[in-house]
């Protein structure tokens, strides 16, 4: 994990070094989109947000009320979430696709 972390990091420095330094061989320009865009953007975003974020805190929250379960009651529930999280999970690639059109 550590060596992931600095490799990120490192391809971070690189990047902005080779982009934004003296000779940029990249020619990278911090540009951001008109006023207009934004409107439409969060009009488009904020739906999908609240639901990603709504999703994240009822898993979290179903996982830490079964850590609060006895060690049978807790093996049967892992095995449960572990079926049910398969099918919440397929719909992820569907939903990022929607996103982009």
């Amino acid at each position: 994990a550590i060596a992931t972390t600095m490799g990120v990091w490192l391809s971070v420095v690189v990047t902005i070094a080779l982009g934004y330094g003296a000779n940029g061989l990249l020619k990278l320009r911090l540009q951001l989109p008109p006023r207009s865009f934004w409107p439409t953007f969060w009009r488009e975003a904020l739906p999908l947000m609240v639901f990603a974020l709504t999703k994240s805190f009822v898993f979290g929250m179903i996982s830490a009320t079964a850590a609060m379960l006895d060690v049978v009651s807790c093996a049967v529930h892992q095995a449960a979430w572990a079926t049910w999280s398969v099918f919440c999970m397929a719909s992820f690639p569907l939903s990022q696709a929607a996103q982009v059109f």
